[in-house]
């Protein structure tokens, strides 16, 4: 039978294992693991073999999106948020995949890269009780929603504060007016 004193001296090798392993992992070997993770994702993009099998899977997902979604969105009407490092590409990718389940795209905004910086200015304008609450990321979002799907002097405000010119957090690409019941976040 196994006793206790067993238990105890294998919890400790694990930990002093578990201690060695990040200590090597962050100090000596540190380097040598991003040379080694850096090197395999290098080869894998100089690699035609794992290029074409990455095309074929996309292709395959991209068939299958399009018979698995096709009506599912009909009527719903999309608006996109599109945050800082989102490709053009994404974005035209995720519209089309939209469109095709049914959904009609009525607006899309960009976010800039300072849109955490007027949230204090932001929370006093929201209607939503819970955003009274929330962290600043939080706020930013409701705010954005407020924006995207009502209407109302207090929106109009809040639309003035995030697109103001001298600080802008985001640019309206689209106007939906109001109009969206599905907000997207593309990032």
């Amino acid at each position: 039978m196994i006793n206790f004193r067993y238990h105890v001296v294998s919890i400790i090798g694990i930990f002093i294992a578990l201690a060695v392993g990040v200590v090597l992992g962050a100090g000596p070997l540190q380097s040598r693991i991003q040379a080694g993770v850096s090197a395999s994702s290098s080869t894998a993009a100089a690699d035609p073999q794992l290029s074409a099998q990455a095309d074929a899977e996309a292709a395959g997902l991209k068939a299958l999106a399009s018979s698995a979604l096709s009506g599912s969105l009909a009527g719903a009407k999309v608006a996109l948020v599109v945050l800082p490092g989102a490709s053009d590409d994404d974005v035209s990718a995720l519209r089309s995949t939209l469109t095709d389940a049914g959904a009609s795209v009525v607006g899309r905004v960009t976010l800039s890269d300072n849109w955490q910086t007027l949230s204090t200015t932001l929370a006093s304008h929201l209607a939503s009780p819970a955003a009274k609450t929330a962290s600043a990321d939080g706020v930013v979002g409701y705010s954005i929603v407020q924006v995207l799907t009502s209407t109302g002097a207090e929106t109009d405000l809040l639309r003035q504060i995030l697109t103001d010119d001298s600080t802008p957090i985001m640019t309206i690409d689209e106007d939906p007016s109001g109009a969206a019941t599905s907000i997207v976040a593309v990032g």
